[in-house]
């Protein structure tokens, strides 16, 4: 086990074996500590540098342009990579929630439903008239805050800033 690694499974180990989430940036994120968080069902989402081990040679070899986005999963553990002004790296451990009883008659929005939760990030597509368009973002807009994004969600099209407002708009009913 890495140093990086060992760190992050002593601070958490009063957290494990409960459904917390963990947030790591890539100094410690590894593939193989983001198994043993999920084999302690606990969570993980962070960047990773490209050259950890077990790092799927698909996702880092693949030359990208800007805002292009790319991934793989395996055991429930997601890796992507996407084109900002460089490439960013990062690793999410997925929930596997059990499909029992009856579903909910309440109103759940689609995008906060576990079957759409591959959600990425893209540029807002070039139009006749603008080479790089902009539009208010939607989290914002609800905030009454005017505030410009270049970024939308590539499945809901929906423009929202990244990280926080993507990361609001997909996992809050209320935001």
């Amino acid at each position: 086990m890495l140093a990086s690694e060992a760190v992050v499974m002593n601070l958490s180990e009063p957290l494990l074996n409960q459904g917390y989430a963990i947030h790591t940036d890539n100094w410690y994120s590894s593939p193989t500590l983001f198994r043993l968080l999920l084999d302690n069902k606990t969570y993980a989402l962070g960047t990773v540098r490209k050259h950890r081990k077990n790092m799927p040679a698909a996702v880092v070899s693949k030359k990208l342009t800007a805002g292009e986005v790319v991934h793989q999963s395996s055991n429930n553990i997601l890796c992507l990579k996407w084109q900002d002004k460089k490439d960013i790296l990062e690793h999410v451990t997925l929930p596997q929630y059990p499909s029992r009883g009856r579903p909910s008659l309440g109103p759940s929005p689609l995008r906060l439903q576990t079957k759409n939760w591959a959600h990425f990030v893209m540029k807002i597509p070039p139009t006749a008239t603008k080479a790089n368009p902009t539009k208010r973002c939607f989290v914002c807009t609800q905030k009454k805050v005017r505030s410009e994004t270049v970024w939308q969600c590539e499945k809901c099209e929906i423009p929202l800033h990244i990280p926080t407002c993507f990361r609001d708009y997909h996992t809050k009913l209320n935001f």
